[in-house]
């Protein structure tokens, strides 16, 4: 683990939230869980700077729908698109989770709609997948006002569950022709509800984000749900014809190993696909930019590579980055 990270963990908590996790899976307890969780993460604070850049910020609501957040510098020509969404165990978040991520993306020269999708236990799936595709829709239709650019369709931002929805999100689109993902980005993304994989093993504990933790928001978000596809990715047995994928995974990370499996499976199944591991990073480590020069990197890379897949520009490699 960076030296930096391992101080900042010990300074607020190597295993993060769980505490608050209950021992029974009930629906009390799970919503008194979530509660918990909401108010847990409105206190913790993450070390960070105000950001720079030109990047102008407004709130919009997509109809009688979602709220969401528009990024965007100021540009008379029309820039590419990114629905982003952020993460924390499809039960907490909202449209601050990733501010800084999101200004950055939008210094780079691209428009950035965060969504504030429905959050479990109360809004279970498919209700924050649907969120997400009235948000693109909405971002097709308002793309002349919003001085959005079609021509190279919209890429998805995804961070942990937000992750778990963009890769949903890409496999879905496959059949909607109304959900013009052109460009799936998975960062440190939750697609396998067995935690199966060895980093699950590996890194069950200590690591901030435990594997205890993940089996709950599982939970949580899509009990009765775990075997369909557009829940949890993992399960979807052909991937051929998915958006282009850049998957981003963090080492010290128990979601590490089914993210980097997902990417090799994109791969075989024909879909163009990136693929870049963060040394001694842990889950979640885009928050720490104040900490580690890693996660701002990370999102550069990211601008550069919805660049790219707006280009046409096939500079694409099934092979790790």
């Amino acid at each position: 683990m960076h030296p930096a990270i391992a101080e900042f963990l010990d300074q607020h908590g190597r295993d993060g939230l769980e505490a608050l996790l209950p021992e029974k899976f009930t629906p009390e307890t799970v919503a008194r869980t979530a509660a918990a969780l909401r108010a847990r993460d409105e206190q913790v604070t993450v070390p960070g700077r105000q950001t720079s850049t030109a990047a102008e910020a407004w709130d919009e609501r997509v109809g009688n729908g979602p709220l969401v957040r528009i990024y965007r510098v100021p540009d008379p020509d029309a820039q590419p698109a990114v629905l982003f969404l952020h993460g924390g165990g499809w039960m907490t978040g909202g449209l601050g989770t990733q501010d800084h991520a999101c200004r950055r993306l939008a210094a780079a020269g691209v428009t950035v709609v965060s969504l504030d999708y429905r959050l479990a236990p109360e809004h279970p799936f498919p209700a924050a997948l649907d969120d997400c595709a009235t948000a693109m829709t909405w971002m097709v239709r308002e793309a002349g006002r919003l001085g959005i650019s079609m021509a190279g369709g919209v890429a998805v931002v995804g961070c942990s569950a937000g992750g778990t929805l963009a890769a949903a999100l890409s496999l879905r689109s496959r059949t909607d022709p109304g959900l013009p993902v052109t460009l799936q980005v998975l960062v440190y993304p939750a697609l396998d509800p067995t935690r199966s994989a060895p980093s699950h093993r590996t890194f069950a504990s200590g690591f901030s984000l435990t594997s205890r933790q993940v089996r709950f928001y599982w939970h949580a978000y899509a009990a009765g749900h775990l075997d369909n596809p557009l829940a949890a990715p993992a399960t979807c047995r052909e991937l051929g014809g998915a958006p282009p994928a850049v998957v981003l995974t963090a080492e010290c990370d128990p979601l590490r190993d089914e993210a980097e499996r997902y990417a090799a499976r994109l791969a075989a199944a024909g879909v163009p696909v990136v693929h870049r591991r963060y040394p001694g990073m842990i889950h979640g480590f885009l928050r720490l930019h104040d900490i580690v020069p890693d996660a701002d990197e990370a999102v550069d890379y990211i601008a550069r590579a919805v660049g790219t897949s707006r280009r046409g520009a096939t500079e694409w490699s099934s092979k790790n980055d």
